[in-house]
């Protein structure tokens, strides 16, 4: 019997994603027909263990978040997709509310709960339940650089000032917690060309309204998720990985004039733990420009997946919707790390 709903969770070296299973499973008892949990390794120091009611996936070698969670819902069989962290925490009845209100061309955000240390639901540090707004070019509306004109905000998904009701219409997803229809989901051809982590929000959302869609809120769906906290490492003061991802989305999803705008003003950003300096940001860019030539990084791989971009950058003029149809002969790292436990 095929399954309402697929929950798909990325990890790689997560201590905690037994226990987000576990906590799946204890939330869903007498549901477990209607659900299947599928859980990417993304190749992993230590190879992921998990309930045997999950399925697991393998990757060969590391590919990131988002592709991790492309492959999960490649893998997956359920009519509506979860995406979720593997550090997050789930609270009776989820399901029940939640699957009745899911719609085939809708992309719905639950209420992200933000989880203490002791990762227990009872006691939130806090609860966002207004889903997110954009903000493509701004000051930080918090942290230390809040209202600072010296540091812009490009293209992030923030957490509005505003309540929304259940079910409302929302200008974007946050949170790590949504549900969409895995068919119309693979349609947008989403995720799969980033790199590491960031951006996956972003480009979710952006598909959503250009495929015609919209995004609503699941106020009462409660998912708890752990934020990470601490200084930036010094292997990540650049994020390059993420600066790369902004440039994709910018440049597959939005109007050439807009996208170069934006694209200024990303790569001049000095913002503390972010970007680094503009020439690192610029070398970023370039790198993004010119790795299809592949004489940087391991080789073949890389090389393809660039060849893939510039592809895809091309072939976006041709699909304003932002529906990418990338050609099957170059072959794609996601395919050929993909495999099954």
């Amino acid at each position: 019997m095929k399954p309402a709903l697929s929950i798909v969770i990325a990890s790689y070296n997560e201590p905690d994603i037994g226990n987000t299973v576990a906590s799946i499973i204890s939330s869903t008892v007498g549901s477990h027909a209607g659900i299947e949990i599928v859980v990417v390794d993304d190749s992993s120091t230590r190879p992921v263990s998990v309930a045997p009611a999950s399925r697991l996936i393998r990757n060969t070698h590391r590919i990131g978040c988002g592709p991790s969670r492309y492959v999960g819902a490649v893998h997956a069989t359920g009519e509506y997709l979860l995406f979720v962290d593997a550090h997050s925490r789930f609270a009776p009845g989820w399901y029940e509310e939640a699957l009745p209100k899911l719609l085939p061309r809708t992309l719905h955000c639950a209420c992200c709960v933000a989880l203490p240390p002791s990762m227990d639901l009872a006691f939130p540090e806090a609860e966002f339940a207004s889903g997110a707004a954009w903000n493509f070019c701004g000051p930080y509306l918090s942290g230390p650089n809040q209202g600072d004109p010296r540091f812009l905000q490009v293209l992030e998904c923030v957490w509005p000032d505003r309540s929304v009701a259940d079910g409302g219409e929302l200008p974007a997803v946050m949170g790590a917690c949504y549900f969409v229809n895995r068919e119309w989901f693979l349609q947008w051809n989403a995720l799969r060309h980033f790199r590491l982590w960031g951006g996956d929000e972003q480009e979710l959302s952006l598909k959503a309204w250009l495929s015609g869609g919209e995004i609503r809120l699941l106020k009462n769906v409660r998912i708890g998720h752990r934020f990470r906290k601490g200084p930036v490492s010094p292997s990540f003061k650049m994020l390059w990985h993420e600066l790369y991802n902004k440039l994709f989305i910018l440049h597959t999803c939005l109007p050439p004039e807009t996208a170069k705008l934006l694209q200024r003003k990303l790569v001049a950003q000095r913002a503390p733990g972010r970007y680094g300096s503009a020439s690192q940001a610029g070398m970023a860019l370039k790198r993004l420009r010119g790795l299809a030539s592949g004489r940087d990084g391991p080789g073949a791989q890389r090389a393809a997946f660039h060849a893939r971009l510039h592809l895809a950058l091309s072939e976006v003029r041709n699909h304003p919707a932002g529906q990418l149809t990338l050609s099957p002969c170059l072959p794609s790292p996601i395919e050929a790390c993909m495999g099954e436990d």
